[in-house]
């Protein structure tokens, strides 16, 4: 069967003047393949509450949604289900907005970006069910952003990246139930939090590393419940920060890989585990 091409342009503007609740919603279904949609949502006088819904289910592949919300207060949904080889775009521009993606039931070979500016935004990114080989990045610039994205049941061979630059930014990452995921937060800035949990068995070979360049960050690198045979690397550049890694409830032969400078402090707990492996080096 011939596959048909459809391109989908959605642009909603609002102003002050008007009532600025806009709603856009596009659904792409049982073997609908290689569609477009491109959705422009602007906000007149920095208002917002504009509404992106986008659905890729049951065997819709190679599709590809472009968002961009400008204002405040704006939410994306993107949803991929039983679907592989789509590429998500997300581009918000503001404060309080939110960006909410869901790769689930055997979806492989996703591309997904959320690119955030301003203040107060969130972030959210699970992949679970099988769903194989995808590659998210998240970037956010400003302050007091938050960047969470979840790998469970079974979603293996992910490669996941969060950028932060500015203050008071915090970005997680957990990996429960996958194996040879590799999970990466970058901060630049002071009073940054990252975080990398690694929990239960058959959460295996995966690589967790955290690079913070400014003062007063924290970085935390968590593995429990028979996570083995891990890589967790936190790279600490600046005044008064901390690293803590707990390693707990036979998780084993984890390398752990820690390197600060200035006035910083590194923190290694470790019970009931066995042959882990610890470097330090403080400058």
């Amino acid at each position: 069967m011939k596959k048909l091409a459809v391109v989908i342009s959605t642009i909603l503007m609002s102003s002050g003047a008007m009532a600025y609740d806009n709603y856009s919603f596009t659904e792409a279904t049982y073997g609908s393949d290689d569609n477009t949609e491109m959705v422009t949502q602007v906000s007149d006088g920095y208002h917002g509450h504009n509404r992106s819904t986008t659905l890729f289910q049951y065997n819709s592949d190679d599709n590809k949604v472009d968002i961009f919300q400008d204002g405040k207060d704006n939410n994306s949904l993107v949803e991929v289900k039983h679907s592989s080889w789509n590429r998500v775009d997300v581009d918000q521009k503001g404060q309080n907005n939110d960006s909410d993606i869901y790769l689930t039931d055997y979806s492989d070979g996703n591309k997904v970006d959320v690119k955030q500016r301003g203040e107060d935004n969130e972030s959210y990114v699970k992949i679970d069910d099988g769903s194989d080989h995808n590659d998210v990045d998240v970037m956010q610039h400003g302050h007091d952003n938050d960047a969470n994205v979840k790998i469970d049941d079974n979603a293996e061979r992910n490669d996941v990246k969060i950028a932060q630059r500015g203050a008071w930014n915090d970005a997680d990452v957990t990996i429960e139930g996958g194996d040879y995921n590799d999970a990466s937060i970058k901060q630049d800035g002071y009073g940054n939090k990252g975080d990398i949990d690694l929990i239960g068995y058959d959460v295996d070979h995966n690589d967790a590393r955290i690079d913070q360049d400014g003062n007063h960050n924290t970085a935390y690198i968590n593995m429990w419940s028979g996570a083995d045979n891990n890589v967790a690397d936190i790279d600490q550049m600046g005044d008064d920060s901390h690293a803590v890694i707990n390693i707990a409830y036979g998780s084993d032969d984890n390398r752990v890989y820690i390197n600060q400078t200035s006035n910083d402090q590194a923190y290694k707990n470790v019970y009931g585990s066995d042959g882990n492996l610890f470097v330090t080096n403080q400058f």
